[in-house]
Formats: C-alpha cells, structure tokens, sequence
C-alpha cells in the first residue's frame, strides 16, 4: 500500500487501555491520549485518507459542548483479513451519528446509519455498537492489507448527513459517491453550516494484516503439512502454498462441520474480484460437512491462477444455509470460466461486509496468500 506522511497536526486520538471485552463495556471508555503505534498508523494514511481525517468540527460555542469517542474490540487496533471489526462509540449528551469507512484508495462506505440500524440516534452516555448484535450485519476485513480510517462524526441536528441521492448500493451499508475528497468537502461544509447545532468528530485507524501467528489446526485428510487458521463458525479454508508466483496453479481446500452452500471469491491486490465457485463448469455447490473439498476438482478443466499484480491476495468462503446467490446483481463467466463483478467497486472495499437475514445464516472465512512476479 502508498503510504503519505499527514501534512498536519494530528489530534488526540482516544484509545481504550487493555482488551476490551463485551461484559465489560459498561464500565470500558476510552482514555485520551495517543499510543505510539496508532500515531505511525495516522501518518501512513493515504492522501484520499487525510482528506477525510482532516476534516473538524467546528469550536463549540459554550462549555457544554457535544463530545463522541469511539474504539474497536481489538486492543491492538490491528485485524488480520476475516477477522470481523466491532466498534463502539459514545457520546457524552443524546446525539445522532454518523460513521464512516475511508479505505485506502478512498472509497468511503456508510457503516451508520446501515439497512439494520436505520436511526441514527444515540442516547448520551450510552455505548452504542455497530453493527449491533443481533443485526444480522458484520464487517470483515477484507484484502488489500494496510490502513483503514473510521471517522466517527456526532452531531445535536436530526438531519442526515448525506442526501440519498449521495448514496449508492443495495448492501446493508451504502456507499458514499465522489469519492474521499469530495465527501470531506461535503462534510466541512455541513458541519461549518450547522449554525444552531453542536458538532463533533473522531478518528480511529486500524491495520489490516494478512494474517495473525497462530497455533493451526490439521485436518485430514488434508494433504501433509497444510495449515489452516482458526475455523470460523465451523468453516476452514486454506491453500496449498503460503506464496505464488503469477501463472502457478492455487490448489484451495474447504470443510465445515455442517453442509452448506458455498462460495468462493477471490480479490487481487489491485482489487479486481472473480468468483470461483460457483462457475460455468460447477454450478452446484453444495459443501458436504465433515469432509475437505478440494478446488479445482481433480480432473477439472479448471485452473485457479493469481489473479495479480504481485501482492497479497485472498480467497473468501462463504457459506450459507440456503442456496441463494451471495453475489448480488448479474454475473458474466469470462475466461477460464470465472465470473467477474459486474460491479468491481463495491467487491473491492477495503472492509468486506457479510450480511444476513434474520432465517438465514452465513459462515465465512478468508485466507491470504502471498503473489510474485
């Protein structure tokens, strides 16, 4: 990923000491003050990033003044592709939010409001979780590795922030149209604009890795030596190899411990996305539980190579208890039976968004893999 060294003073970010775990949040805050490790973090956003980061609330006017922190359910601000984020935030007096994802190309998603949390208000002094539980929403990391900015804005006006025509995507969390630059615009201009309204803004960086060291677990009858990282929700994937040069053949191995419908994606470095499975040769894919499939199928015409250019690439599955697609919108087998996104875009968000319904339930794990020339 390009990194650029912000321009500006950076302000104070929030930062909860020690992990952070569900039954204790009601007495968890944030402390002020800035860890060394999530200051590089800023420094390194992008220049589409800072636009975003840069953006302020303008002074209060009185001592009363609205106050929002947020943090992540890692201690460590830091995520390895699969991994779900949690965040929460708080506010000091009733207020409405918005939160923000600015990945490092700029694409910027609306994490809140969301299709599951549609009212964006918050009561003061209480933390409020996004996505919240039993939502049927999750974010997970998804590849190119790096820098993600989540800019959390709060504000005493019930308007909304963005106008829907600014909104695009039928997914639980819209995407913000213009780009960074133009959402930072937009933002400034609003919150200067609030005459009569309190504003204010944080931000919270996290790192995405491509994995985390971890004891694997084998599972026959994999071949020898295959490692698999921990299982999510009874789903395992893995590949044959930890790197590829472009052109090698990707072997990947799936199991899970219930039958299910599975999917495969694979994203690129430079984000472009395809899906392997299902495709023109396999349009059945139903995953046995308790046995480990292996993709391409011996014999198979198929051929899984790199997407590339070199980088960090991954393969996602998913799995769900019914058989109805998981990719939305049209999909075109091109070359070498695959199928493409008809909207790259959106596949190839920084921070991938899992959703299900309330009678359906979704599995998913990712595994990173490492492209040479």
């Amino acid at each position: 990923m390009s990194t650029n060294i912000l321009h500006r003073a950076i302000r104070p970010l929030g930062r909860p000491r020690g992990a952070l775990l569900a039954s204790a949040l009601a007495a968890a805050a944030p402390t002020s003050g800035l860890a060394d490790d999530e200051t590089a973090a800023a420094r390194d956003l992008t220049v589409e990033q800072t636009a975003v980061f840069s953006v302020q609330a303008p002074a209060p006017a009185s001592g009363d003044a609205l106050r929002v922190v947020a943090w992540v359910d890692h201690a460590d601000n830091r995520y390895a592709i699969g991994e779900a984020v949690q965040l929460f935030v708080r506010t000091n007096k009733d207020a409405y939010l918005t939160v923000l994802n600015v990945g490092p190309s700029g694409n910027t998603t609306l994490l809140f409001p969301n299709a599951y949390q549609k009212d964006s208000r918050v009561a003061g002094n209480r933390i409020a979780e996004i996505p919240g539980k039993g939502s049927g929403a999750s974010i997970q990391v998804g590849g190119p590795v790096g820098r993600e900015l989540i800019k959390v804005i709060a504000s005493t006006s019930p308007a909304p922030v963005f106008e829907a025509t600014q909104l695009t995507g039928a997914g639980p969390f819209a995407t913000v149209a213009g780009g960074s630059r133009s959402v930072a615009r937009d933002l400034q201009v609003t919150m200067d604009g609030g005459t009569g309204h309190q504003w204010d803004d944080y931000n919270k960086v996290i790192t995405t890795v491509a994995s985390r060291p971890a004891a694997a677990t084998s599972l026959a009858p994999a071949p020898a030596g295959l490692m698999w990282p921990a299982p999510a929700s009874g789903l395992r994937i893995a590949v044959d190899r930890p790197r590829y040069r472009m052109g090698e053949a990707v072997a990947v191995y799936v199991s899970t411990d219930l039958p299910c419908y599975l999917t495969l994606v694979n994203i690129g470095s430079s984000r472009e996305a395809r899906v392997l499975l299902p495709n023109a040769a396999q349009p059945q894919n139903l995953l046995p539980s308790g046995q480990t499939v292996v993709f391409p199928a011996m014999g198979s015409n198929l051929r899984v190579v790199p997407v590339g250019p070199p980088g960090v690439e991954t393969i996602t599955a998913i799995c769900t208890t019914d058989n109805q697609p998981v990719v939305a919108g049209d999909l075109v087998y091109g070359r070498g039976g695959f199928a493409s996104f008809t909207d790259g875009g959106a596949v190839s968000r920084n921070l991938v968004v899992v959703a299900t319904a309330p009678t359906r339930q979704v599995a998913h794990a990712t595994v990173g893999f490492l492209v040479t020339q």
